[in-house]
């Protein structure tokens, strides 16, 4: 069996799901999963644009009981951070290469820990050195790949996998399962 996360680091749903993803996992370290990146905010706007970021933080606050950091609420007030989920994507990529596939779902909610919590923009290198140090991985490395992907305009291929899956909602947890040498797919939002 394996489970496919759909899901985007600037969503908020996706965050408040996280501790929940994270417990799950924890309790079924013989599960395989898959994290995939959605590509949510591409639009070149700021987060002050998005004007129902505040009012769906308070309904994630109260369904999850999740916190958003002083940091993050002031770089909200701000407005003025563009939200580019390809270079969270390209960063996220990177850094899951590097590390054991059973830390896939931690790194994910790490990243948006980065971004809700301490207000750090995930397309800045810094947030990807950071998590490279918290997780072993060679800081330098990071930094020149990330560098190198953000200057490729084109789309990472998590984004595009979701495009051909037609996938317009998350976070998505997809379940295959295989019975028979049938695959069978069931997914929970």
């Amino acid at each position: 069996m394996k489970l496919l996360y759909i899901w985007d680091a600037y969503c908020g749903w996706c965050y408040g799901f996280d501790k929940i993803l994270r417990q799950f996992v924890d309790k079924h370290p013989e599960l395989s999963v898959q994290v995939i990146s959605v590509g949510l905010f591409n639009q070149n706007k700021s987060i002050g644009e998005y004007t129902h970021i505040a009012d769906a933080n308070e309904r994630i606050s109260e369904y999850y009981g999740v916190v958003f950091g002083q940091d993050y609420k002031e770089l909200l007030n701000k407005g003025e951070l563009i939200l580019n989920s390809n270079d969270a994507a390209k960063g996220y990529g990177i850094l899951k290469e590097l590390i054991p596939s059973n830390k896939w779902v931690e790194l994910a909610g790490k990243l948006q820990e980065s971004f809700y919590i301490n207000g750090q923009s995930l397309s800045d290198v810094r947030t990807y050195t950071k998590l490279a140090k918290e997780f072993n991985v060679d800081t330098a490395l990071v930094a020149q790949s990330f560098v190198e992907q953000i200057n490729n305009q084109e789309l990472h291929s998590d984004i595009l996998l979701v495009r051909k899956m037609q996938i317009k909602s998350y976070s998505m947890l997809i379940v295959e399962k295989e019975m028979d040498n049938i695959m069978t797919c069931v997914a929970m939002q």
